[in-house]
């Protein structure tokens, strides 16, 4: 029971840090934090948009940028499965009144490809869509201690302008989020069975963890 409370509590706890900042980490940035903490194996895009055109031009933008592997309907909700350029994707299109497009892709590299493949995932919505917002993350694996390598994370994320940083243990590690008022960053230290990984994510991690 106690077990149970706790868990609760870290997830409400958790939120209310998400929900309390504000802003975006800038690319370099991000990228500078990557190479100084890991080695990267994993990048993650998702995409979030309103399109205002028809609903069928936008399958049809899926179907002539990339390689489409089905197509399923259910009532007003479609769902695109494909592949751009070898990564894989999953796309979700609303046909109602929201008109909601949202696409995300991973891809396992130990490349930073984030701005070349979000150039590509534009090609499937250019001008058609508005309101557009982009959640990245990296993941990457490291070779030490969990408790030590926060320490040194929130180290890090203070040389990079970051001065409201708060963790909480989860699970798996660690979770936390930090910020300056003009960028946020969500991250993870998590420890599985193949190691220990960290999750840097923008402005939220996407995937579970």
């Amino acid at each position: 029971m106690k077990k149970k409370l706790l868990i609760k509590v870290n997830i409400l706890v958790f939120l209310i840090l998400f929900i309390c900042s504000s802003g975006t980490i800038g690319s370099f940035t991000y990228s500078k934090l990557a190479d100084e903490l890991m080695d990267i194996n994993e990048i993650g895009l998702k995409y979030v948009g309103y399109y205002n055109c028809s609903c069928d031009s936008i399958i049809n933008n899926f179907k002539n940028n990339s390689s489409v592997e089905r197509i399923e309907k259910d009532k007003n909700y479609i769902t695109i499965i494909g592949k751009m350029n070898n990564i894989n994707y999953e796309a979700g299109v609303r046909d109602d009144k929201t008109k909601e497009v949202v696409i995300e892709l991973i891809k396992l590299t130990d490349k930073k490809e984030l701005a070349s493949i979000k150039k590509q995932l534009e090609k499937f919505t250019n001008y058609k869509c508005k309101e557009k917002r982009y959640f990245t993350y990296i993941k990457g694996k490291i070779n030490k201690d969990t408790d030590k390598e926060i320490e040194k994370l929130t180290s890090v994320l203070k040389q990079h302008g970051a001065e409201n940083i708060r963790t909480i243990p989860i699970n798996s590690g660690y979770a936390g989020i930090a910020d300056n008022g003009s960028f946020r960053i969500n991250y993870a230290v998590c420890r599985y069975d193949s190691g220990t990984y960290i999750i840097l994510g923008t402005p939220d991690i996407f995937i579970t963890y």
